[in-house]
Parts: C-alpha cells; structure tokens; sequence
C-alpha cells in the first residue's frame, strides 16, 4: 500500500516537474479535478464491498453476488461520469480528466473486489503485489504520455492504463488461483442472482451513503475551491495536501489489514483482543500524525520547492495545517474501522452528514475570500468534527456492548452463539 501511495504522489510530483513553472499549477489542477469528481462517485458505488464480504464471516453470500452488485455498480459510476459534465459546467478538458479518471477507478475497483478473497485467506502477498504494481507503472506510464504529447489528458490515460493492465494481467488470474483453497467453496464466476444482489446492496447502501459523505467531505474544499479559485489553485491546494494522503492511505491500509480479525474478535465476544488491536491502530495513526507535522514545520518550504516548483514554497504554512488536518483524519479512519468490524454500517452515515454540512459552511465561508489558506482552513474544520463525532460514537457504543460482545444483527449469529 505504501508503494502505491508512493506512485500516487509520486505522479502529481511527476505532472508539476515535467510542467513549465507557469502551467505547473494548471497541470496539476486539471489532474486533480478529475479525482475530485470522480472519487466521490466511485467511493458510492463500490460500496465498500471488499469490507461487506470479509467480514461476512457466516458466508451468507457467494463471492459472485458481490462481484455482479460491484459491476452493476460501476455501470452507474460511469454514467454519472457521463452526465458530470454539463451537471457541474464543466469545461472539455475537465469533463475528459473525470471520464478518463473513472475508466482507472474502475479497474481499481476490480482489483478491490479481488483483494477480498486474499484477505480471507490472511494471505496479503498477492495484494502488496497488485498495489505495488501499480503504484510503479501507473507514473511511468503518466510519465511518458505526459513526456510525448505535453497534454495531462495523456497522462491521465496513461495512469488509467496502468490500473487496467495490472487488473487484468494479474489480479484476476491470482484471484482465481486463491479461491480454489477458500471453504466453504466458491468461484469467482459472476453470481447474477437479482434477489441476492438486492439484498447485498441493501446491507451495503448505508455504507456506500457514508463512504459518499466522507468522500465529497474530503473532495468538498477542492470542489469550492475550483468553483472558486480556478484551476490553479486546485493544483496549489492538491499539492499541500499530498502529504497526509500519504499518511492516510498507510493508516486505511493497517485497518484492512485488521478489519477482518476484529469483526472475529467481535463476533465471537473477545473484547480484551479486539480493544487491544484497535488500540495499536490509534497509535499508528497518531504517530504518523505527529511525524507529518513535525517534517512539514522544520522542512516544509524545502519539501514544496523540492517535489513540485520553487512557486508552491511559499504554501509551508498551509502545509503544516493540512497536517495536522490529515491527523484528525487518520484518527476518523480508526474508528470507521471499527465500526465496520462491529458491521455497524448505518450509523455512520449521520456522523458523515454532520460532518459534510460542517465542512460545506466552512469553505464557502472562508475560500471565496480566504483562497488556498481558506481552504486549508475549512478542511481543518471538516476534519476535526469528523474526528469528534466518530470518536464519541465509536466509544458508545463498545460501552453498551461491554456486557455481550457480538454480531450486529442477532439473526446472524450461529447456534452456539458464536
């Protein structure tokens, strides 16, 4: 994960150094407008499937009925894509980034589905591998689209083809491999069972509702700011904002990791294992925390002239507050883990609405006038009242399940209550 991570930050430093110092910005913006858009859209539709179905830990379901809701799922994603365009008023260029944008999520989405059955083995070689894959091809195949043709839309396809390759050429070979050793046995054969994938989405649509909040919270200021600001200011406030990612996708990967092992501690009332394991990702989230501020506070101004131009140099303090913005998020991650263990999936989306409106008020509030440091600003806001409620919710609710631990829905639990 920390290799993909890598190759992610690794292709917005690759779109700023190849650029111009008068277009790097630009460049850089109009790449991340199509994540912006696209992101929220396919952070819906996915569902969080992967998480449904490892932690599904009464296989209710076969491995098929979630892989035929996931591609019913991104036949919607990309129509969404499609309509994006005179919906927002976007212009050609930005309409192109987001479609071209989707077509990578969606063999991403793929791959996720296929990590699942990994993920059920405890087996995470084949996983590394794919993410690590990808995280190497996708900037060299940006890299020399970008090189050739000087067009970001080139480079987009280019990372986006990367994504595809890897998904087709390994992921789902391995996929298949893996799945002969599962019990009790499945396939990876498409499961086109309607009443089945019905009831699948209905289990998963409140988690899709809330990763769709927590994603347009997260996207929400970049939104603004392009509505905004322009272009060049989105290019300015993705690239203060790189870091945490980093640090965010480190901590998401520790708690996919963990994910199934605590809906097992949970499910079968082992309270002591599954409070000392999510307490050891509190302390990876809030290390990773602490060291992100403290590199940007002392190196910032070096880091921005370093990884993009010497203009993004003078954004060092916007660097330091994004950080410790990312700190409240890695926390949020911990506890959206936990809830997922606990297949507490509706509640979360109510703690994402809180914070979706939190976040909205603060960047039309402060970005109009405030400009990159106003949208800093906002995200500080966002996050930190995420971090809250998420935080107070999560602690109820292993209070009044102190006394019984365990699946829930109690229709799912097994006869000798495991």
């Amino acid at each position: 994960m920390l290799v993909y991570s890598a190759g992610n930050f690794l292709m917005n430093i690759l779109l700023a150094k190849l650029s111009p110092e008068n277009s790097a910005a630009r460049n850089l913006g109009i790449y991340q407008i199509g994540v912006t858009y696209s992101q929220p859209i396919l952070a819906f539709t996915m569902m969080n499937l992967r998480a449904v179905y490892t932690t599904d830990i009464h296989h209710q379901f076969k491995f098929g009925t979630y892989f035929a809701v996931r591609l019913a799922m991104m036949g919607v994603a990309f129509a969404a894509y499609i309509a994006m365009a005179p919906v927002a008023r976007l212009d050609q260029i930005e309409a192109a980034a987001v479609l071209l944008t989707g077509v990578g999520l969606f063999f991403d989405a793929l791959s996720d589905i296929y990590y699942g059955i990994h993920q059920l083995h405890d087996d995470l070689r084949p996983m590394s591998f794919s993410l690590g894959a990808k995280g190497i091809l996708s900037p060299i195949f940006l890299a020399v689209g970008f090189g050739l043709t000087h067009q970001p839309l080139v480079a987009i396809a280019g990372s986006a083809a990367a994504s595809g390759v890897v998904a087709l050429v390994y992921d789902w070979p391995s996929a298949v491999k893996a799945m002969n050793g599962l019990k009790p046995p499945d396939t990876v054969t498409i499961y086109w069972n309607w009443a089945e994938m019905r009831q699948v989405a209905r289990k998963a649509l409140p988690l899709g509702l809330s990763l769709l909040l927590g994603s347009l919270s997260l996207y929400l200021t970049r939104l603004v700011t392009h509505k905004s600001l322009g272009k060049e200011a989105v290019g300015i406030f993705s690239a203060v904002a790189l870091l945490p990612m980093i640090g965010n996708a480190a901590v998401t990967s520790l708690g996919q990791v963990l994910s199934p092992k605590l809906a097992r501690y949970w499910g079968t009332g082992d309270r002591a294992s599954f409070l000392g394991t999510l307490a050891k990702l509190h302390v990876v989230a809030l290390a990773a925390g602490f060291i992100g501020v403290a590199g940007a506070f002392f190196f910032g101004d070096w880091l921005l002239q370093f990884f993009f131009k010497k203009s993004f140099s003078q954004y060092r303090p916007e660097l330091v507050l994004m950080l410790v913005a990312g700190t409240f998020e890695y926390l949020k991650v911990c506890q959206g883990v936990s809830l997922t263990a606990m297949r507490q999936f509706g509640i979360q989306t109510p703690l994402m609405i809180v914070t979706l409106v939190v976040t909205y008020a603060a960047a039309v509030s402060l970005i109009p006038n405030g400009g990159v440091h106003g949208a800093v600003m906002a995200a500080i806001l966002g996050s930190g009242a995420a971090c809250i409620v998420f935080i107070v919710t999560n602690v109820w609710l292993i209070i009044i399940g102190a006394k019984h631990i365990g699946p829930a829905n109690p229709s799912e639990a097994t006869p000798d209550g495991s």
